[in-house]
């Protein structure tokens, strides 16, 4: 709380000594002005974000909560279904210790409940008692893995447990802030009716998403299908879903005008109404800029005020951050601002390049300006997060955003004819076709040739001289002078220098790197932009898990695909830079031997020297037989074996006066030379 009496401090005195020196004196240039104010409103945003970081107060349950005592919590958001389990976000309200002393603490967990029947009707809101083992959030295990632990701190969630179904009880249902529950019982019940009406299965789920903001239904090969045709944005609800409904209420709310009134209470139902739209879908960043900047729009046309656009978006970007300070890490939040700033700069530009005198081809080279600007404006940051772009984005836009506008017309237009029972049906099956239309294209459009480029790869830094690059270029197209062209152009040299640089440094470049994939051994061995994968079938199989775990590696060091070799089949193989013989692997001058459960009955009868010792599997083996058997520089016990056997060994082996690597506890093995 005394950080936001300075935040306070900081603006009040910025903002008088402004007043005072223009109400007195002549106005200030704008640089000073800028200077002046500008760094005020940077560190009033600074501490802002520091009063609101949950784990620095006192009555935070870290700090209060010891091993094994009992909890009161509520859950924050709608439980999601998991394979195993049921993830709950909790709000923690009370702890208890051993004597039954209750007291109120704060903060929020995250929560892995046992998958039953109980868990499986857990409901925003419901108040649990429980004995939770709070753990930090552990790093990422794998070099260049998304990096969970700092996502979720960003939504002030730094502690997790896994709670057995005996160590938690529903204490009571229905809590929460009633609006909340107001809108996702709403949300329920809106899917409900479209499964009534017939609509089920991948139609349903992206229905779902489409108009609700509801995701936890798509599976990852529709999620895939969408981000590889450049249409996911359709499935965040957005700018464009906040402007079809604020379209539909405006034109029903035109009546009002002709009221003495009615221009103020049609501000106040249009306001509500969206905010209304926001709580509904979830609260995510881009639907609530966008209800924001509506919101401002709505409020200054009561007044007989006309927006500037750009006003509209910084006003509205501080209101959520003053709200929300975290809100600028969020993804969507970034994405959703670059890309309204992206159309409402380049897409006049881009659109006045070309003119045409019919409806249809103006209406096409709108959309596809629109798609250009807002694409211009995000692909750097787009590479960054995900490292791939749509190559077909035009052509798909052109399909998508028309068809998704009209199946979210006529989704709005089925729930309010539901009632009806002949025309509701014959509406949800003309929409469920539409979906269904939809995934198609999108499939389609995901299987042609080169459609996804993948394995981009950025770092912050050049995110951010792209971004130079982009303004200093933009500077040029509305200045048209030279001193913004050669500033560009610097820029642009320096990037494909250091990029060059990063590649010449990646050729000569050589490592060992053992993932750490629970159940599963996963082996790189990496010689200048070249490498060798060895890895059981089991994970070789698994798309998604390689894709998760593995894949940022290769894209980050710049390596061309994989020669891949299958743990436990024919382990033979010999070439100019590896050579695999009996689950020996040579590389360079260094060696790998793979102990597993089928190698324990063939160990060489004198020690036998080697660079690394990897024990997966859990073989049957004694640690202190492996010092009659080999010598190695490092022990490493991979996460094919259990968590037990791995800390066994490890103390073991450490005793013995080995070097042992535990990637139970420590997370991937990488060496590099």
């Amino acid at each position: 709380m005394p950080n936001l009496y300075w935040l306070l401090l900081c603006l009040g005195l910025a903002l008088l000594l402004l007043y005072s020196w223009e109400r007195w004196r002549q106005p200030l240039p704008k640089f000073w002005r800028g200077l002046l104010v500008y760094p005020a409103f940077a560190i009033a945003g600074y501490l802002l974000a520091i009063a609101r970081i949950d784990r620095l107060q006192p009555s935070h349950f870290q700090h209060h909560i010891a091993p094994h005592q009992w909890v009161i919590g509520e859950v924050m958001e709608p439980p999601m279904e998991k394979r195993r389990s049921i993830k709950v976000v909790l709000s923690v309200r009370e702890q208890s210790d051993s004597l039954g002393n209750r007291s109120t603490v704060s903060g929020k967990a995250l929560l892995y409940l046992a998958k039953e029947e109980r868990s499986l009707q857990l409901r925003y809101g419901d108040q649990l008692l429980l004995r939770p083992r709070f753990q930090e959030i552990a790093p990422p295990a794998n070099p260049a893995q998304f990096n969970y632990r700092r996502f979720l701190s960003f939504e002030q969630i730094h502690q997790q447990s896994f709670v057995p179904a005996n160590d938690w009880r529903l204490l009571q249902k229905g809590g929460g802030a009633w609006w909340f529950r107001v809108a996702y019982g709403t949300r329920e019940r809106l899917l409900e009716r479209f499964e009534k009406l017939g609509i089920a299965g991948a139609e349903l789920a992206v229905l779902s998403a489409l108009m609700l903001g509801e995701k936890q239904a798509l599976d990852p090969e529709t999620i895939r299908a969408y981000s590889s045709a450049g249409a996911m944005h359709v499935l965040a609800v957005s700018g464009l879903h906040v402007g079809i409904v604020f379209l539909v209420l405006n034109f029903l709310m035109r009546g009002l005008l002709r009221w003495r009134f009615g221009r103020f209470i049609r501000a106040f139902l249009l306001i509500g109404a969206l905010w209304a739209y926001a709580f509904l879908t979830g609260l995510s960043p881009s639907v609530m800029r966008a209800a924001a900047m509506f919101s401002f729009v709505i409020i200054g046309y009561s007044l007989g005020r006309k927006a500037i656009i750009y006003n509209t978006l910084a006003a509205s970007a501080i209101l959520l951050l003053v709200w929300n300070p975290f809100l600028i890490m969020k993804v969507g939040f970034q994405l959703s601002y670059l890309a309204v700033l992206g159309i409402v700069f380049l897409h006049p530009k881009i659109y006045a390049l070309w003119t045409f005198d019919r409806w249809l081809p103006d209406q096409v080279w709108n959309i596809s300006a629109v798609s250009l600007a807002a694409q211009i404006a995000t692909f750097p940051l787009g590479l960054l997060y995900f490292h791939q772009f749509p190559n077909y984005f035009l052509l798909s836009n052109l399909v998508v955003i028309p068809l998704a506008t009209l199946i979210i017309y006529l989704g709005i237009l089925v729930l309010l004819l539901a009632p009806i029972p002949t025309v509701g049906v014959g509406a949800a099956w003309l929409l469920k076709y539409m979906v269904k239309g939809l995934n198609a294209f999108v499939t389609w459009m995901e299987g042609l040739p080169y459609a996804l480029a993948e394995g981009i790869t950025f770092s912050i830094a050049e995110t951010w001289v792209i971004y130079v690059f982009m303004l200093l270029g933009a500077g040029f197209l509305v200045s048209r002078k030279g001193f913004w062209l050669l500033g560009s152009l610097v820029v642009l040299v320096v990037l494909i220098s250091v990029r060059s640089l990063q590649a010449w440094n990646h050729l000569n470049h050589r490592e060992l790197t053992v993932y750490r994939i629970n159940r599963h051994t996963a082996i790189d061995f990496i010689d200048s932009g070249e490498h060798l994968f060895v890895a059981d079938s089991a994970l070789l199989l698994n798309r998604s898990e390689l894709l998760f775990q593995v894949e940022h590696h290769w894209w980050e060091l710049g390596l061309r695909p994989p020669n891949v070799q299958p743990l436990g089949e024919d382990e033979q193989l010999e070439t100019t830079r590896w050579k695999i013989q009996s689950g020996v692997v040579g590389f360079g001058n260094k060696s790998l031997v793979l102990l597993r459960p089928e190698d324990v009955d063939k160990l060489p009868a004198k020690p036998m020297k080697t660079d690394y010792l990897l024990v997966s599997g859990n073989p049957r083996i004694r640690p202190d037989q492996l010092s009659k058997s080999y010598l190695p520089r490092w022990v490493i016990l991979d996460a094919s074996n259990s968590y037990y056997n791995n800390r066994r060994w490890a103390k073991k082996l450490t005793a013995l006066g080995w070097q042992v690597w535990n990637m139970s506890e420590q997370g991937a093995f990488t060496e590099s030379w």
